[in-house]
């Protein structure tokens, strides 16, 4: 049967666990610990340092331009003080101005007033680069890797339409390529339709003449000069970085730090220790308590000094490191204990600046009544709905369970219920896509497709939603929505089965972290028909019939 579990608390808050970023563009986010992630202010136009190019140009028009950009509590409205200095900028460029390239470069990089236009803003950023100006350098560094990664990524989309995942040479159906996805970081697609896909392929290359081995080593060829095109290209955006600190950018110094974190954790707090020392960059004080939480690399953890960069960073009014610390106070640590006082506190703080989370967790602290908070059915819809209009993935989980269920005031409404799981599911949130796939399964709040399921079961479970799997393998079992296939059935409940068993490991590893200690929520889990153990007569199901669940 379909069901949406329900617990006695609704999504009980955990702490949006820490991501390494750099606020000027884009926002540079590395993951340290989990998959959960922060989301920061707005970018700002605001130079990290207004004066860092002044030695260099004093262009009247690029300086109004930006005071109108950047000045607080203007009387008339962003949107006219912005057109008034797109104005001045195109004055002050054609008269050659750096600082004048640089605030139209970013004002095309982020489509404020004008058309986005990525291209011309990395020629604006090139130009004033070239012409010493640290902060151009810094945003085209930064732009590039940008544009490195969304290459990569679609690369990757590529890879998954054409890998051979369910293929083998001799076309007999035979799962194989699997290991290689998963050592690449692929997710899961459809079995079918890339097979056929790479059997044509290999059917045209034949009908050219090309041998089966030829047709590999030419792949092969394309591959490494690919490789080598994308290795030059950070090269070359790695040394603007690096002549943007050079000439004492903080923003480029935490934007190095974060590249080279992996492989160089020590060089990284070099970096951002530099950023502080020559801007007291938030986003620096930020990453070095995200990697001192949990250590990285040779950097083993040290509570004590990760409180301390967290504490500058909430200090300099970051709200990641407020509402991260809000909800150190509310759970407890070594290094602190439980701070009702303390946890409101620092929440207020964070949603005052529209911190998604923190607006989350006010919702929460309302409907229970929590801090000195008045309890209040009011107050928790409107900070929950503040969170969803602000891309926050828990929030519309939230609303998409109120809607469903009929609960705090709302009516049963399971059209709108849909929207805010496929809403989430948008912003990463697994189970949400696979409530929404259950839903279209049986037919709530939209038409019954089966085959819709079914590609948003895939989407689940490529964002690692472990009933996902589950349900994509009775599918494949029964034959709905995709043809029957016995042999990917029992392979994707196998899988299932691993992944339960390695995500049981990781939270009995999490339980032993104070940090991290947090009544996790569970995300609405979705239930499609099992495969009955007795439906054949076979090992297949006999298989199947492990991994069947109540």
């Amino acid at each position: 049967m379909f069901l949406l579990y329900s617990r006695s608390k609704l999504f009980t808050p955990v702490v949006r666990r820490a991501w390494l970023v750099s606020r000027t563009f884009p926002v540079r986010k590395l993951p340290n610990v989990g998959s959960d992630k922060i989301v920061l202010s707005n970018f700002s136009l605001t130079p990290t340092k207004p004066d860092a190019f002044e030695f260099h140009d004093q262009n009247s028009s690029a300086q109004e331009a930006e005071r109108l950009l950047t000045e607080p509590n203007a009387s008339d409205s962003f949107e006219g003080r912005a057109g008034r200095a797109l104005e001045l900028l195109q004055v002050a460029v054609s008269q050659d101005s750096p600082r004048a390239k640089t605030l139209l470069g970013s004002m095309f990089r982020e489509g404020l007033i004008v058309e986005q236009d990525r291209a011309k803003a990395e020629r604006l950023f090139e130009e004033a680069a070239a012409e010493g100006d640290p902060v151009a350098q810094c945003s085209l560094g930064a732009l590039q890797l940008d544009v490195l990664k969304q290459e990569k990524a679609a690369e990757i989309r590529d890879k998954v339409t054409h890998t051979e995942f369910a293929v083998d040479v001799d076309d007999k159906g035979e799962i194989r390529g699997r290991l290689q996805m998963e050592v690449e970081g692929l997710p899961m697609t459809d079995a079918p339709k890339p097979a056929e896909l790479v059997r044509r392929v290999r059917k045209a290359r034949r009908k050219a003449g090309f041998t089966d081995q030829e047709s590999r080593e030419y792949e092969e060829f394309v591959r490494r000069e690919r490789e080598g095109q994308l290795v030059e290209k950070r090269r070359i955006a790695m040394s603007w970085l690096e002549k943007a600190a050079e000439h004492g950018n903080d923003e480029a110094m935490v934007i190095l730090g974060n590249e080279v974190l992996d492989d160089d954790p020590d060089r990284a707090i070099e970096l951002y220790e530099s950023a502080i020392r020559s801007g007291h960059n938030t986003d620096a004080y930020y990453n070095l308590g995200q990697i001192y939480t949990k250590g990285h690399g040779s950097v083993q953890p040290d509570p004590k000094i990760a409180l301390k960069n967290f504490a500058m960073a909430a200090q300099l009014g970051d709200p990641s490191a407020q509402f991260y610390l809000g909800h150190l106070y509310r759970v407890g640590s070594r290094e602190v204990g439980v701070d009702a006082a303390s946890s409101r506190q620092y929440i207020e703080l964070a949603a005052a600046q529209d911190h998604p989370g923190a607006l989350y967790y006010l919702a929460l602290m309302h409907r229970n009544g929590e801090a000195g908070l008045e309890k209040s059915d009011g107050a928790f819809l409107r900070y929950v709905r503040e969170a969803a209009n602000r891309d926050h993935g828990p929030a519309h989980i939230c609303l998409a369970e109120l809607y469903y269920t009929g609960s705090n005031g709302e009516e049963v409404d399971y059209t709108k219920a849909l929207k805010h799981f496929l809403e989430a599911g948008r912003l990463g949130e697994a189970e949400a896509l696979c409530s929404a796939a259950a839903m279209h399964f049986h037919g709530f709040g939209t038409p019954e497709e089966q085959h819709e399921a079914f590609l948003l079961y895939q989407r689940a479970a490529e964002l690692g939603s472990v009933q996902a799997l589950r349900n994509i393998g009775s599918m494949y079992f029964h034959g709905q929505g995709i043809p029957a296939n016995k042999k990917l059935s029992e392979y994707f409940f196998r899988v299932a089965e691993e992944r339960d068993s390695d995500n049981q490991k990781r939270d009995e590893i999490h339980l032993q972290t104070p940090v991290e200690k947090t009544d996790a929520p569970k995300h609405p889990m979705a239930d499609i028909p099992r495969p009955d153990k007795e439906a054949e007569e076979s090992t297949i199901v006999d298989d199947i019939a492990k991994h069947t669940t109540s």
